[in-house]
């Protein structure tokens, strides 16, 4: 666990405080306009696939095609932190695995991180089970968070609320990535050999 020294702890409260302020201004100049949220491009997730029971959803890795919002100070920034989440049935989102920093800062066109524990030290999760309740094709969505809180960038920083996406079809305790794939574990079945043509 990292601990700041009380003066970067300061700063760091400090520009946190100059953020909000920036994010203030930007809500009030923006009140009357509709949510933006959109993603910015595709993920991708390997493996493709896994169990909604599994304690951890995701432990291989994932590769984002873009870089995180600059802007903050080095101990307050948003490129150090991604949060990967699940839109539920509902339409409302659900954070299942947060503190990844593997690779961080996110600063290149593309970055590949693991999603293991071990590479990731302060990750925290939770199985998909607790968040998906039915058959169907789910978003996840990665977000590039805080290193303080692990809150999205205001509008005043990353205008729009930007978020790479990707689709998940459930079917049971299975999920596979794409829209309407197939998740199903399906055995393949040698079919027995045609016997030889007799000769009379």
């Amino acid at each position: 666990m990292r601990v700041l020294h009380p003066f970067r702890r300061a700063a760091a409260v400090v520009a946190a405080c100059a953020v909000l302020a920036l994010g203030v201004v930007a809500l009030v100049a923006s009140q009357s306009q509709p949510a933006r949220a959109a993603s910015v491009g595709e993920f991708t997730l390997t493996p493709g696939s896994g169990k909604l029971t599994d304690p951890q959803p995701f432990s291989g890795s994932l590769e984002i095609p873009g870089k995180c919002p600059d802007g903050g100070e080095p101990d307050f920034n948003w490129n150090s932190v991604l949060t990967m989440i699940v839109v539920k049935a509902d339409g409302t989102e659900a954070r299942v695995q947060e503190g990844i920093t593997n690779q961080a800062p996110y600063t290149e066109a593309t970055s590949t991180v693991s999603l293991a524990a071990a590479d990731n030290p302060d990750v925290v999760f939770q199985s998909l089970s607790s968040v998906i309740t039915g058959n169907g094709t789910y978003e996840l969505r990665v977000r590039c968070v805080d290193n303080f809180s692990w809150s999205p960038a205001p509008d005043a920083v990353a205008p729009g609320d930007p978020y790479w996406s990707q689709k998940i079809t459930v079917t049971g305790d299975d999920w596979v990535v794409g829209e309407g794939a197939k998740a199903t574990n399906a055995a393949l079945i040698a079919s027995p050999p045609m016997p030889s043509p007799t000769r009379r």
